[in-house]
């Protein structure tokens, strides 16, 4: 029956019938013939029942089953197959996509000098992998480290692989400055199921104004990411130089919830859901990679 659904094979028969002169009686018997199908495995006969409704012949599809879709166990485990053989070529498909990003095959895990940093950066490695193969819960993933740690430079990656789009505070900060609507910009980013949020909470808030920016980028952050909490298919990423917490880092910026206010950070939360596998951490050495060759 091809990629058309039932109701568009029925109306496709009975019209081209109909253009031959057929009675509707006809019209129905061939479809039901065209219609009928055996299951391979368990004989069973699924067709169309021929009814009458307020003295008119009809079909009636209550107990029809489309075909190769048989409830009996063999069919179910046949189509369980399939389907699990799809997604192992869909996954290998998208795999061999990222790999071939440039910055996941520059991607360096030994950027940084102790085994502590190696070790979170093979696993911020995997675990980027596994969130563009959906093998992870919650919706995306949050970064938090030092400069030039790799956090950007490998999230880049997932998201141009899936034609996603990077949202920068800083030109976020300017875009909403100078007139932009947070509106046109939430439903320009809404449109795409991979979205980083890069440098969140990099805005400084030491005078009026910058509060005033911040009170615009909160009206922002609070109506994309709740948007994007309602849509479970779009992954949304972020990094930040703020520290998760204000513990075991030598990081001179706040804590993210003391940059970004409570009502964003929610969000955020809601978001990366309770895997502890969707918030990274790459506080280590301070060992800023873009300087390497340089020192």
């Amino acid at each position: 029956m091809g990629n058309l659904t039932l109701a568009q094979e029925v109306e496709r028969e009975m019209a081209r019938l109909s253009k031959n002169g057929s009675s509707a009686f006809d019209r129905l018997q061939a479809t039901i013939t065209q219609m009928t199908w055996q299951c391979p495995y368990c004989q069973t006969v699924y067709a169309p029942q021929m009814i009458l409704v307020n003295g008119r012949t009809n079909l009636n599809f209550d107990e029809f089953i489309d075909e190769g879709k048989c409830p009996c166990p063999e069919s179910v485990k046949i189509q369980a197959d399939l389907r699990a053989k799809e997604q192992a070529q869909a996954a290998l498909a998208l795999r061999h996509k990222l790999e071939q990003h440039p910055n996941w095959q520059e991607f360096d895990t030994n950027w940084h000098s102790s085994a502590a940093a190696k070790l979170d950066l093979r696993r911020f490695k995997h675990r980027v992998m596994k969130s563009h193969l959906n093998e992870l819960s919650g919706q995306g993933l949050l970064v938090s480290g030092e400069f030039g740690s790799g956090k950007t430079f490998l999230l880049t990656a997932l998201v141009e692989a899936n034609g996603g789009a990077i949202v920068d505070e800083l030109r976020l900060k300017d875009a909403l400055v100078s007139g932009s609507s947070a509106a046109d910009l939430i439903n320009r980013y809404n449109k795409k199921r991979f979205l980083l949020i890069d440098d969140l909470g990099s805005e400084d808030l030491d005078d009026e104004k910058a509060l005033w920016v911040r009170n615009k980028l909160v009206g922002f952050y609070i109506g994309l990411l709740g948007d994007r909490a309602k849509d479970k298919s779009q992954r949304t990423y972020f990094t930040t130089n703020c520290p998760l917490t204000d513990k075991g880092t030598n990081s001179p910026c706040l804590p993210l919830l003391e940059k970004v206010g409570e009502r964003v950070y929610s969000r955020v939360l809601g978001l990366l859901g309770r895997d502890t596998d969707n918030w990274i951490s790459l506080w280590h050495d301070g060992l800023d990679f873009r300087k390497i060759g340089y020192m």
